[in-house]
């Protein structure tokens, strides 16, 4: 067996600002609580580092006592979220990703442009939730199955001026279909369509299916948390490539006798730890050379 890591794997940028904020809140809070409203990303044992550093996992505003810090988590905070904060006269700490942020911004201009929003996503994930209430929730939620596009076609937004923007880890491949339906169905002339998917998941999507079409991986296993959309999307291209698939959080969840030969390739989510990724490969090494591997 021989093992091999993506190029681009841990945590992304966004991600990696996210923790550095709360890092930074947690050595200069002194004696004061800092929570964390919401998990700070779509990971179990990020937060859980997290919160050995003495930050405190909450879940909702009235969980805040006296004078502290709060972090939001990196997919946005909702719009009434952020006013009951400021009423709390809490020290906000805003991780929201800029990218995220971006979006945001990008749908709320195209709201007041009178454009009809069509969104490509999960209607019930954090970053979508946010983005709504910045709008009104104006918007029709799609995810990325054609019937669900089919049954829409009856929604008023397709009758304005309508203008579609995609949840910033939304598969890349239901992106390009969707692309193919609008035109398909004579949409593709009168919708304004904008690309806001991020560009870190998307290239590690790519890199993904470019790795197994080229360099003959013969099974992947992707590390991420099992909430994370992005994670989601690399386990879905890799199983469309036909190649066996095992997704887990952490090293040991890996059952090696599924991985015992063959060109193994393994990748990651962006908010994957790094030392969650290496704790990986260094157990995959250690089987491949024969090392007996503790359970």
């Amino acid at each position: 067996m021989k093992v091999v890591k993506a190029k681009s794997i841990g945590f992304c940028p966004g991600v990696q600002r996210a923790f550095n904020l709360t890092f930074e809140t947690l050595n200069q809070s002194g004696t004061s609580p800092v929570y964390l409203l919401g998990e700070l990303v779509h990971n179990r044992q990020a937060v859980e580092e997290l919160q050995t550093r003495g930050a405190r996992l909450i879940h909702a505003v009235s969980e805040i006592k006296g004078d502290s810090w709060v972090i939001s988590r990196s997919h946005g905070l909702e719009k009434e979220t952020l006013v009951a904060l400021e009423e709390k006269g809490v020290r906000l700490v805003n991780t929201t990703c800029p990218r995220v942020k971006k979006v945001q911004l990008l749908a709320q201009k195209l709201n007041q442009d009178n454009f009809s929003l069509v969104i490509l996503g999960n209607l019930f994930h954090p970053e979508i939730k946010a983005l709504l209430s910045y709008i009104d929730g104006k918007a029709l939620v799609l995810g990325g199955k054609e019937e669900e596009w089919e049954r829409s076609l009856s929604h008023p937004a397709w009758k304005g001026r309508p203008a579609i923007i995609e949840q910033t880890t939304f598969p890349i491949r239901s992106f390009l279909q969707f692309k193919n339906w609008l035109r398909n169905k004579g949409l593709e002339e009168k919708t304004k369509l904008f690309s806001t998917l991020c560009l870190e998941t998307g290239n590690r999507q790519q890199e993904l299916r470019e790795k197994i079409q080229k360099e003959g991986i013969e099974r992947v296993i992707v590390i991420g948390g099992k909430q994370s959309s992005n994670t989601r999307a690399l386990f879905l291209v890799a199983k469309e490539e036909g190649i066996p698939t095992i997704w887990i959080e952490k090293a040991d969840e890996l059952d090696l006798s599924l991985v015992n030969q063959g060109l193994v390739l393994v990748t990651s989510g962006t908010s994957t730890p790094n030392w969650i990724v290496e704790e990986v490969v260094k157990r995959l090494e250690k089987f491949s050379q024969g090392e007996k591997i503790e359970s």
